[in-house]
């Protein structure tokens, strides 16, 4: 199984970049970043570099959007084929053997993107309660056939919407992609969801790991299992 593990980044957090890749990034061989700069990243250790992809003109909050779709389309026809496609921020941490392990249990021949969905319990887009989207933070994975399916709008920020994930909802929507939730993603980081370590360790994905700190402390956590 191929998995191309994708960090959307930009310059001013580079330390939150610097915390992935110190930590649950620097044995993922294949990782790639996508920022509003070009360039490369070293891992610890003399681990390799990691290649920093120029995603959009913009850096901040409200490029997000340039971002994703930047990547998707980018990842179409770049990089090489892998079986899956796994793509998250810089504040968030990924257990990459617990993705593996549920990635098994789903068909590569399935049209999906999974993730954490956010619907009417789980804060949706206001402005479209009917759309099916999951949180960016907590992590999206999709099949290398789901990929090739895409396609995109001309303008998908719809006149000033800068949310990411909700651009993908509506990708997935307008392409009749099926929208999937597993309670192994997460938005939240465990000490605001109350998690203990035995919980912790079962989960795929944390969220609003916004200082190397934390970032290092639920790493520890993780690797003490």
């Amino acid at each position: 199984m191929k998995i191309l593990v994708s960090i959307i980044s930009c310059a001013v957090y580079r330390s939150r970049l610097r915390s992935c890749l110190d930590t649950w990034g620097k044995n993922i061989d294949d990782l790639i970043i996508f920022s509003g700069e070009s360039g490369e990243e070293n891992k610890p250790d003399d681990g390799g570099v990691c290649k920093i992809i120029k995603a959009s003109n913009s850096d901040n909050y409200n490029s997000n959007v340039a971002k994703i779709m930047f990547a998707l389309k980018h990842l179409q026809t770049n990089e090489g084929v892998y079986d899956w496609y796994f793509f998250l921020d810089d504040d968030s941490y990924l257990n990459y053997k617990n993705l593996v392990l549920e990635l098994k249990g789903h068909s590569p021949e399935d049209c999906f993107i999974m993730g954490r969905e956010l619907n009417e319990e789980r804060k949706t887009w206001k402005q479209e309660p009917e759309l099916r989207y999951c949180s960016g933070g907590a992590g999206i994975v999709m099949n290398r056939l789901t990929l090739e399916k895409l396609k995109f709008p001309d303008d998908p920020s719809a006149n000033g919407m800068h949310f990411g994930d909700v651009a993908v909802g509506r990708v997935a929507r307008d392409n009749e992609v099926t929208i999937k939730h597993n309670d192994l993603f997460h938005s939240n980081n465990p000490t605001s969801l109350g998690a203990d370590n035995d919980t912790i360790r079962k989960q795929i994905t944390y969220h609003k790991l916004q200082s190397p700190e934390s970032m290092n402390e639920l790493h520890n956590i993780i690797i003490q299992e």
